[in-house]
């Protein structure tokens, strides 16, 4: 088995005014702005998830497709309103990141619905809280 890569993500935090570029594309120009200074690393990593709505009782089963300690991107077994909370229980069979090794406890809110693909057809963005 391949050893888990690490690709840099955009973050969900707040854009950086400072960090705006023009770019063109034909005879458009429009401008981007980078959402984090500081990316969250993200780990490709499969990791059984048990998820569910903060309002709800019942526990379903998922699988990440990424990580980061800001969030994850979740095969879901299905979808969800944007802005639902959540809470989340994985078991990281080894650390990384800032993720220790075990049985992790998260709450969560979902961010965004992903593009459907055959292989993940519920996929979710899913923003790491505090609380």
């Amino acid at each position: 088995m391949a050893t888990p890569s690490a690709i840099v993500g955009s973050g969900v935090a707040q854009a950086d005014p400072r960090r705006v570029s023009r770019r063109t594309a034909g005879s458009l120009s429009f401008r981007t702005r980078s959402l984090s200074p500081r990316p969250a690393v993200r780990f490709i990593k499969a990791i059984p998830v048990l998820y569910r709505p903060s309002d709800e009782p019942v526990w379903l089963r998922g699988m990440t497709v990424d990580i980061s300690d800001s969030g994850m991107l979740l095969e879901a077994a299905g979808p969800l309103a944007l802005g639902s909370r959540l809470d989340l229980t994985l078991d990281a069979s080894d650390a990384f990141g800032g993720m220790p090794r075990g049985t992790v406890r998260r709450h969560g809110h979902l961010v965004r619905n992903g593009t459907p693909t055959p292989s993940i057809p519920y996929p979710l963005g899913i923003q790491f809280t505090a609380d």
